[in-house]
This record gives C-alpha cells, structure tokens and sequence, in this order.
C-alpha cells in the first residue's frame, strides 16, 4: 500500500478529514520508526560519551602517574624539591615568601629575589582567582635543579568561572616559561621557570 504524501503534508484537520484508517496508520507507523532510529541514535552517542569520559578519566590517571615518577627521577638526580600546604588567603604571599627564605636559604641573592617575586605573583594571582570562595588551600611546590627553578601553586579548590590565569608582567620578566598546567583532580596548577643566574 502507498502512502499517502499528499495527506502526510496536509494540516491535521484536512488529515482526519480526507485521510482513510489504513493511510492514518502507515503515518503513524513511519514516525514511529523515525522516532526509534533518533532514539538509537542517541543511545549511540551516550554510549560513545561514556567510553570517552572513562578514558579521558584514566589518560589523566595516568599523567598524573608520570608527573609524580619524573619528580622522583628529579630527586633521585640530586634535584631538590620542596612541597607544602598553604592557604589562599592575605597572608599567602608572605607565608611563601617565609618557605621560600627558609628552604633555600643558600640559593645566590638575585635568584632568590627573582623566585621570591614570581613565586608572590603566581601566590597573589591564585588568591584573586579564588577571591570568593573561603578556605581554598592550595600546594606550593618548587624543584630545583643545576640549571633551573621551577615553582608551581595549585589551588585545591573547584576551579572559579573565570579561570583565566593573568601571569603578569613580573612573571613574564623574570621567567623563562610559564604558564597553566591542568590536573586530574580538577583546577589548575600555575607554574613558571626561572634559570639561575650563574653563582659569584
């Protein structure tokens, strides 16, 4: 039996009007079909979403796996790291500074001076991200080797809607890289690397 297009096009009153029982089913059967392949569809994509997010999930597991295997490479080759918890609040700043004076104590002067004002920065940048929010902690962490100085604050709190990490210009100035660094537990770590200026 054929349908009839006519019908399927015509407004609802002229179809109850003008359409016979057996045309009225074969539309009804046709959008039936549409309706289970868009449906099938669907099912297709969530599908297909859920095996993405599980892999996502385990690539950032595994980075996560890596990140800490190369810190400990780091150290077994003499590099030096320090980690600690701080808060993001007013105080943050002057208790990195404190850190900082305190574990690299026979770091030459101008690099400390340098890695005191990126490290401030990046502290102070971290606050004003998470401004509104109370409590935040976060983890400072510097690895010093030979030829670098790497600092890095990760807040550990839910990221802020406006997650744009400003650097400044300080940051830029004095570091030779810099920049965000996203992790498996959700907000970003901000990080910048300074070379040390040779020692004398």
């Amino acid at each position: 039996m054929a349908i009839d297009h006519k019908a399927a096009n015509a407004p609802p009153e002229q179809v109850s009007a003008e359409t016979s029982g057996d045309d009225w089913e074969a539309l009804r059967w046709r959008d039936a079909r549409e309706i289970q392949a868009l449906r099938d569809i669907v099912d297709v994509y969530r599908t297909g979403a859920a095996a993405l997010a599980a892999e996502v999930s385990e690539l950032r597991a595994e980075v996560q796996r890596l990140r800490g295997a190369l810190r400990a490479g780091r150290v077994l080759r003499g590099n030096r790291q320090v980690e600690v918890p701080i808060e993001l609040d007013e105080h943050a700043q002057d208790f990195v500074g404190a850190i900082l004076l305190g574990e690299l104590a026979d770091l030459p002067a101008p690099n400390m001076e340098d890695l005191l004002l990126v490290a401030g920065e990046l502290t102070a940048d971290s606050v004003r991200r998470y401004a509104t929010a109370e409590n935040v902690k976060a983890v400072l962490r510097v690895e010093r080797a030979p030829t670098s100085l790497r600092v890095e604050v990760q807040a550990l709190g839910p990221e802020p809607e406006d997650g744009a990490i400003r650097g400044g210009g300080v940051v830029e100035r004095l570091s030779e890289r810099w920049g965000t660094e996203h992790v498996s537990s959700g907000p970003s770590a901000v990080w910048a690397q300074l070379t040390p200026a040779p020692a004398g």
